[in-house]
């Protein structure tokens, strides 16, 4: 196959700091990785370079770094319930989140506690080949948890922005003559900050698609439009993916409240496309609190 180039593969460059090879699918001739267990990459330089990327039946690989690059000669799935995971993690009755994701808000006073969900990741897959079954590769924002305990005084607390990272000129940048603020909309809530939910009501986190839900919403906000480029720029600036949700607790313990972490977004670029793997980046469900903004996904067929 001729050396070829992606579609604003240069970005990809800029953010590995040039390492990541020069001939597609730019995985420099590294060893075959067979994943038979759980399975965490957390890499700080942002990727992996793998030949044969085999995730056997039912297995999971969880990526817990955002943004994260794979580069592959070819993945293999072992069945549909063999996973990618770019998930955030959800909120839970007791625990702190690890920072390489844009974290949810955690809201606690006296019994009483609150945790938004987590942004899913900004994944990116470059691979020559897909083949075995039809397995799954998402980034999902995480789930908003809350109890019902009364707090000795009311809280809340903001979820962490996808950018929060760095980006110059911050929400007014562009990325290809688009503003950032059209491609991380706002988090749910009346005053909510860009690529995350508010400390008010358990808003919900913004997704890379669309905008989270308000306290109490079922759903998220509007979608907007990303083009692969715009999204490979993004993880030049150290987009986290989706934002983290915020969470409150209340002198009434019913009114405690935690929105879903924002979707994070999966694009996949490959040649010999033998299977369709399931790509997700749904916005998490809130607890008592809005729902994670929509996130989002596209394989990009390119031609031998």
């Amino acid at each position: 196959m001729p050396t070829r180039m992606l579609p604003g593969y240069e970005l990809a460059a800029m953010t590995l700091g040039g390492g990541a090879g020069s001939r597609f699918p730019f995985a420099e001739g590294a060893a075959a990785i067979t994943i038979g267990g759980a399975t965490n990459w957390n890499d700080a330089a942002g990727y992996k370079r793998v030949g044969k990327l085999t995730i056997e039946s039912g297995v999971t690989l969880t990526i817990a770094r955002s943004p994260f690059f794979i580069f592959a000669e070819e993945i293999s799935f072992g069945s549909v319930s063999s996973t990618i995971d770019g998930s955030g993690p959800s909120g839970a009755a007791s625990g702190t989140f690890d920072t390489a994701y844009a974290i949810g808000g955690t809201a606690t006073s006296g019994a009483a506690r609150a945790q938004g969900g987590c942004g899913g990741i900004l994944l990116i897959v470059i691979t020559r080949r897909l083949t075995g079954a039809a397995g799954v590769i998402r980034a999902n924002g995480g789930d908003g948890y809350r109890n019902t305990s009364n707090a000795s005084s009311a809280t809340a607390v903001g979820g962490r922005g996808a950018l929060s990272t760095a980006l110059s000129g911050g929400a007014a940048a562009e990325v290809f003559g688009c503003p950032v603020s059209r491609l991380l909309a706002d988090g749910g809530g009346t005053s909510s900050g860009r690529g995350g939910g508010t400390g008010a009501n358990g808003s919900g986190g913004s997704g890379m698609g669309g905008g989270g839900g308000a306290s109490g919403s079922p759903s998220a906000g509007a979608a907007v439009a990303v083009s692969p480029q715009q999204l490979l720029h993004l993880a030049t600036v150290g987009c986290l993916g989706g934002g983290g949700a915020s969470a409150s607790v209340a002198l009434t313990g019913t009114n405690n409240g935690a929105g879903g972490g924002g979707g994070g977004a999966v694009l996949v670029y490959v040649v010999d496309q033998q299977v369709t793997p399931t790509v997700q980046a749904n916005g998490g469900a809130g607890a008592n609190g809005g729902a994670g903004g929509a996130g989002w996904t596209q394989i990009v067929k390119l031609a031998r």
